[in-house]
């Protein structure tokens, strides 16, 4: 029995600067596509038109890319009822969706942006009663605190797919929620103490350092206010470079300068910028007074510059140094950044 599954998105178009005008890229669980009339005439049908609304349906989010899926539903058995269909309908919408979800997100590797998710649907063709959607609250911010619509190459998505795989695979999923299939009422609502509290499974103290950055990730690009943005850069890179107690601020700016510097004036660049951001989250987060002739814009700048260099630091961890950082050793090779070096920066304190 077939499926069909339909994913929108926010702020989210492929590039068609290209020969190709129409894309259609595979992927796990759903293709990603510009193809209005695939929308339009496969899952727009008029009975799920009267089902989710106009405004549902051709809202603000119409004009963007999304992801399908029209294939078999999986565990289907013969003889199914139109209630057990549409909790089977749910599962695979729902696993269909954390994984495009993960992908828009991760999107953020390619290029800075603010892709996300908005209306999913899932339904089998003529059984409108197994109907399920989903709307997403999740919502992300560029480095600037702004939104824009971004266009992304199939380079763009590729390498986001190569960067899913390899976090995949150097960081261990978590048990998965065991929430079996839906009953609904008579009303066709959920019944009562079917769906629970969302729960945690996750054992916080078990999480690697490139876990706990990507988790801290997540926040920065949810908030849309700058300050804390900029603030929230810091315990990111420090996740990454601090293995001891000690003084963090100048340990972890000359450490990442070290790793990510070409050369002594590289470095000292780097080492500037994220002392700034220090200054900021000190400031922000201990209860001090901003400078009043600081401007708005020295702060986007500032985020700007940082989100650039952390999208080439956590790159660079994930595509090539992971068995590093996430070794015993750490601290000596993060030492050994420093000492190995041929200029050594000079600690202003000092």
């Amino acid at each position: 029995m077939d499926i069909h599954i339909l994913i929108s998105t926010r702020c989210f178009f492929l590039d068609t600067s290209g020969v190709k005008k129409t894309v259609i890229i595979p992927f796990p669980y759903l293709q990603i596509t510009n193809k209005v009339d695939l929308r339009l005439k496969v899952f727009y049908t008029p009975e799920i038109i009267e089902q989710i609304g106009k405004i549902f349906a051709f809202g603000d989010s119409y004009r963007y890319d999304f992801g399908y899926f029209i294939g078999e539903l999986t565990d289907y058995t013969e003889g199914d009822t139109d209630e057990i269909l549409k909790g089977k309908v749910y599962l695979q919408l729902k696993s269909a969706l954390k994984f495009f979800e993960e992908f828009l997100a991760y999107l953020w590797f390619a290029k800075d942006c603010c892709t996300c998710t908005n209306l999913a649907l899932g339904y089998i063709p003529n059984k409108i009663d197994t109907l399920f959607t989903f709307s997403s609250n999740r919502i992300a911010s560029m480095c600037d605190a702004n939104y824009q619509d971004v266009y992304f190459s199939e380079e763009d998505v590729y390498h986001t797919i190569l960067i899913m795989d390899k976090i995949f695979e150097i960081c261990p999923k978590t048990p998965p929620d065991t929430e079996g299939v839906p009953e609904f009422d008579e009303n066709n609502r959920f019944k009562s103490g079917i769906l629970k509290a969302v729960k945690d499974h996750t054992d916080h103290h078990s999480l690697n350092r490139i876990q706990r950055a990507l988790s801290l990730l997540s926040t920065l690009r949810g908030t849309s206010y700058l300050p804390y943005k900029v603030a929230l850069y810091i315990p990111i890179f420090e996740s990454l470079f601090s293995g001891s107690p000690g003084e963090l601020t100048f340990k972890v700016s000359e450490r990442v300068a070290f790793y990510m510097g070409k050369d002594p004036e590289d470095r000292r660049r780097i080492f500037k910028d994220i002392g700034d951001a220090y200054n900021i989250r000190s400031r922000y987060l201990h209860g001090q007074a901003f400078d009043k002739k600081a401007k708005k814009t020295d702060l986007i700048e500032l985020s700007k510059k940082m989100d650039s260099l952390l999208r080439l630091v956590l790159t660079k961890i994930i595509l090539e140094d992971s068995d590093k950082f996430l070794g015993e050793e750490i601290e000596t090779y993060l030492s050994d950044l420093v000492f190995q070096a041929n200029t050594i920066i000079a600690n202003p304190s000092t």
